[in-house]
């Protein structure tokens, strides 16, 4: 194999991987402060880690979309009460699977865990969140993120 093209397969490999694959704290820090706000309950925190518009949310509650964190707020609201949600919980349960950060734009994929009782009955879904965050004014900021897992299953 000559030198072209083994300089060509070696810019390949590293194009895949993406402009920075290593987990950076500062990308993550508004991820994990929006599931500890969330897991405390505490709305105004987990909202104030998202761009203030323009978000783009893909959840596995209906309607499935949404363009703004109170709305998809007020549909899990909703489910909640319909189906007898408390304690409910997202919890990251591993290393992140993947980071890329380029300029001012970030992806990142987390594994997670939903805890929650429905009607007291123990229920649990293993998962992966992966987001989209810019910097704003300097701060990362959450602009996008999508909940991926399949139905949640009772914990025996």
């Amino acid at each position: 194999m000559n030198g072209v093209a083994k300089a060509a397969i070696a810019l390949t490999l590293v194009g895949a991987r993406g402009p920075t694959s290593a987990a950076d704290p500062a990308v993550e820090a508004p991820i994990r402060t929006f599931l500890e706000a969330f897991n405390r309950g505490d709305v105004t925190a987990a909202a104030a880690t998202h761009v203030a518009s323009g978000v783009s949310i893909v959840d596995e509650v209906a309607p499935y979309h949404w363009s703004s964190f109170q709305d998809w707020l007020g549909a899990l609201d909703k489910e909640t009460k319909d189906g007898g949600l408390t304690e409910q919980s997202v919890i990251v349960t591993g290393p992140t699977v993947r980071e890329q950060v380029s300029g001012d734009s970030a992806y990142v994929i987390m594994p997670v865990r939903y805890a929650f009782k429905a009607r007291g009955r123990a229920m649990r879904e293993d998962a992966q969140m992966t987001f989209v965050l810019t910097k704003v004014t300097g701060s990362w900021k959450i602009a996008n993120w999508t909940w991926t897992g399949p139905d949640p299953k009772p914990v025996r």
